[in-house]
C-alpha cells in the first residue's frame, strides 16, 4: 500500500499505512486524499475528494433527476415513459449525488484518467484558490480551494458542469411534455 497522507508517508512504505488520515485543508492533504481513493479504486471516495463546485454540480444533477424521474412517473402516459431519455438517465437510480458520480465514473473512465501516470508530488503551483499539483511522472492535477478552506480534485469541474447543463435542459424538456400531456388529459 503506498501512503501518500503525511510527508513521512510520502516514501513509499510498502505495507506500513499512516496514523492519521489526510487534511483537505491542505493541498498535500487533498491530494493524499485523491491518491489514496485512485489507489483502493475507491469512486466514492474519489467523490469526497473532489472540489465543491463538482460535488455541487453532482448534487444539482442528483436533484434534477429526482424531480424528471417523479414528473415522469407522474404525468407521462405509460407508453412514453421509457422513452423519456436523456443524460438525465445516467446514474438516474443512485441513492446519493456519491451515486450518480459512481455511475458517471465509470461511464466516463474517470478512475483510470487520475490513475494515469499518479506517483508522488514533484511540485505545487497555487493561484488564490486554485493550484495545480505536479507529480514526478509529469501529470497535473488542478485542485480547487472553497470558502471554508478545504481542497478538491478540480480535474472534472468543466464536465460535470456541462452534465449538470444538459440535465437541466432534460428536465425543462420533460416538463414541457408533462404539460402538454397534462393537457391531453380528460
Amino acid at each position: 500500500m503506498l501512503c501518500f497522507a503525511a510527508p513521512a508517508c510520502w516514501l513509499v512504505l510498502v505495507g506500513l499505512g499512516c496514523t492519521e488520515p489526510p487534511d483537505p485543508n491542505t493541498l498535500e492533504g487533498a491530494f493524499a486524499r485523491m491518491a489514496e481513493a485512485a489507489e483502493q479504486g475507491s469512486v466514492s471516495d474519489l467523490f469526497a475528494a473532489l472540489d465543491d463546485d463538482s460535488r455541487g454540480s453532482v448534487s444539482s444533477i442528483h436533484r434534477a433527476q429526482r424531480e424528471a424521474a417523479r414528473i415522469v412517473g407522474r404525468d407521462y402516459p405509460a407508453a412514453e415513459r421509457a422513452r423519456a431519455a436523456g443524460r438525465w438517465r445516467i446514474g438516474a437510480d443512485a441513492r446519493d449525488p456519491a451515486g450518480v458520480f459512481v455511475d458517471w465514473c465509470s461511464d466516463a473512465g474517470c478512475l483510470d484518467e487520475v490513475r494515469d501516470r499518479l506517483s508522488s508530488i514533484s511540485r505545487t503551483v497555487i493561484h488564490g484558490d486554485r493550484a495545480r499539483v505536479k507529480v514526478r511522472r509529469g501529470r497535473e492535477y488542478p485542485f480547487a480551494r472553497s470558502g471554508a478552506g478545504r481542497w478538491g480534485l478540480a480535474l472534472f469541474q468543466d464536465r460535470l458542469g456541462r452534465w449538470k447543463l444538459e440535465v437541466y435542459r432534460d428536465l425543462e424538456a420533460i416538463r414541457s411534455a408533462a404539460r402538454i400531456y397534462r393537457r391531453g388529459s380528460p
